[in-house]
């Protein structure tokens, strides 16, 4: 079944090149892929674990599906502007709700969750609940901006926005994924800071700016200081359900074990054994598919190396949806941005990276591309 998804990522591949020499964009993509060096080594090295991986097959896998993503993150990011992106993620985030309604609706045997702990949480199309409430999390936050803009430009498929807004909120409820409550909230508010800031920007002055970022160190550090009484509401404590104690049971007897280059891309959590061990040495009392820390998760793939060029990219994003985000004055145009800080938060919690699927990362290269453009 992998292979056959290698097969469909190659025919994908084989199209974006055709419409790129079709649409006359090749020599921008190459251009725009020069300035992104560092995302290159990033997956030679990924290809280069290879050599030391612990499972070659599954290594080789995760690393075709790194590239092919990649390339068509890289495509949709040359190709389409910031009102295209969202109204392709509207369609796509309208077929996942209804889906997921479908699946947990009429066969609860698939699209909700069965076994301990979490028997009736809706997890829709996806694996787990956690899955569906990260990734519900954005769909709610893209229906949320097209909903604004659509508002503000008065045009009335907004009330379509609206309802799809509604309805993965509600699937974001259904699925008692604390992760997914708490990424909800927080884009939330920072599509409405975005909004509000465009309301007043004229008006702000640099006093204004300190204040503002005032007060948000002080609520960070209250936040901090009360993160037991703040994760209590959400029925979780400090050590997240567990994944602290796991987290430090990797890095002291895993990781430690290979802490320059790790055991290969994507390949530790595909063997059994290895699951079994980590769920037995911490007492977890269900099986272990990730870890549940995207940035870990890169770590324990490709060790020390590897997480430092991951990091420079990551930074690389950040900088350059931040400069895209206040170069022209409009909430969508904040997108990019969203989906960066989307991709740190979600990611602490759940294995986003390339880890369940391509979705995040492919979405994360296409803001990279996108915020470089001046059109």
């Amino acid at each position: 079944m992998a292979w056959w998804e290698i097969f469909f990522w190659l025919l994908t591949a084989g199209l974006v090149f055709w419409l790129l020499i079709r649409r006359g964009l090749l020599k921008n993509y190459v251009n725009a892929w020069k300035k992104n060096w560092p995302l290159t080594l990033f997956i030679g090295i990924a290809f280069l674990s290879l050599i030391w991986s612990v499972s070659p097959g599954a290594t080789l896998y995760r690393t075709l599906v790194l590239l092919f993503s990649t390339l068509l993150g890289a495509y949709i990011g040359i190709r389409y502007d910031t009102r295209d992106l969202l109204n392709i993620l509207f369609w796509f985030g309208a077929v996942v709700v209804i889906l997921c309604f479908a699946f947990a609706l009429y066969f609860p045997g698939f699209g909700t969750m069965q076994g301990s702990p979490y028997f009736g949480a809706w997890n829709g199309i996806f694996w787990h609940k956690n899955y569906m409430g990260s990734i519900l999390a954005l769909l709610n936050c893209i229906f949320l901006i097209r909903f604004t803009v659509g508002v503000r430009n008065r045009d009335k498929t907004a009330i379509l926005d609206g309802i799809f807004y509604l309805l993965s909120l509600a699937l974001v409820y259904l699925s008692r994924s604390a992760a997914g409550y708490i990424v909800a909230i927080l884009l939330n508010f920072l599509v409405f800071l975005a909004w509000a800031w465009l309301k007043r920007m004229d008006r702000l002055r640099p006093v204004h700016y300190y204040l503002i970022l005032g007060s948000f160190a002080v609520a960070g550090v209250l936040l901090f200081l009360n993160l037991n009484f703040v994760l209590g509401l959400f029925n979780r404590d400090s050590s997240i359900t567990g994944r602290v104690p796991m987290w430090r049971y990797l890095l002291a007897h895993v990781i430690n074990q290979r802490p320059w280059f790790g055991y290969g891309f994507g390949a530790m959590w595909t063997i059994e054994a290895f699951r079994i061990q980590i769920q037995q040495a911490i007492g977890w009392p269900f099986p272990i598919q990730i870890r549940d820390n995207g940035f870990i998760d890169i770590l324990l793939h490709v060790g020390i190396i590897g997480l430092g060029v991951f990091l420079v990219n990551f930074l690389l994003m950040y900088v350059k949806t931040i400069k895209f985000a206040f170069r022209r004055p409009a909430l969508e145009f904040f997108f990019p941005l969203i989906v960066m800080i989307y991709a740190l938060v979600a990611n602490i919690s759940f294995s986003l990276f390339l880890e369940v699927d391509a979705f995040v990362w492919l979405l994360m290269v296409a803001c990279l591309f996108l915020a470089e453009r001046r059109d």
